[in-house]
């Protein structure tokens, strides 16, 4: 039987960035910050240019299931489409520098694989079981927009596939590596993502630790394998687990 060392060990993480951490940790909030006031404008412009004269001038609130959609799918684009211009910057390797490398299906990471998904689902629910309230009012908006009949497939590829690609591009593809060239090291540059992306979802402090607790596991893939591709696999799927539940 494999030890739990065995399983859960690794090499030290191979750097492949080519970018320097202070231009990156820029790169990556202005890319964020771009990407967020592009989006809302983009939802703006849409949203209102499909109501009507006497709708916008008699003050009618507009359809904020769809704004919201519209937000959260045009920044996702915005980002992964930017991270892989700059990723592939003077000619460089993309994939290298946003670590899209492929992972062989080793035996111990399919098992460090498999008892960090038992772990993280059964702090979640205990998690829930907990702060019942504090988890209803986190997934809140997330459950609305899977829910309305106009946003619900959009939602749910946006949840399950959007986040994960985009988040996981940007937190721990693209500015996690250059950080750790630091004397931060890996983990101290995972702490500081971590805490970044924790800081972007806006729950309350009892979701803001179970994302924190999410976003060290994750961290932990790409320093395992070498490779975002498990932390994206994993991403989407502990979202679309509470995608189904909200579904169903």
């Amino acid at each position: 039987m494999l030890s739990a060392a065995r399983v859960f060990c690794s090499k030290e993480f191979v750097q492949r960035s080519e970018w320097r951490w202070w231009s990156a940790l820029l790169a990556g909030t202005l890319v964020y910050v771009i990407a967020t006031i592009t989006s809302v404008g983009v939802a703006l412009i849409l949203i209102m240019g499909r109501m009507s004269r006497s709708e916008l001038a008699s003050g009618a609130v507009p359809d904020i299931d769809s704004a919201m959609a519209v937000i959260l799918l045009t920044s996702q684009l915005l980002v992964i489409g930017a991270l892989v211009i700059l990723a592939g910057w003077r000619k460089s390797d993309w994939l290298s520098n946003l670590y899209l490398l492929p992972v062989s299906l080793r035996r111990t990471w399919v098992i460090a694989f498999i008892a960090m998904i038992a772990v993280l689902w059964g702090a979640a629910a205990v998690w829930d079981h907990v702060y019942p309230e504090a988890v209803r009012a986190d997934g809140q908006w997330g459950s609305e927009l899977l829910l309305a009949p106009g946003t619900r497939t959009v939602a749910f590829l946006m949840v399950v596939i959007g986040a994960p690609v985009s988040e996981e591009l940007l937190f721990r593809g693209f500015v996690l590596p250059p950080l750790a060239k630091t004397r931060l090291g890996f983990w101290g540059a995972a702490a500081v993502t971590t805490l970044t992306w924790m800081a972007t979802h806006f729950y309350s402090w009892q979701g803001s630790l179970e994302i924190m607790v999410l976003g060290f596991a994750l961290s932990y893939l790409l320093w395992r394998t070498g490779s975002i591709l498990p932390s994206i696999a994993l991403h989407g799927l502990w979202n679309g687990v509470y995608a189904a539940l909200a579904l169903y």
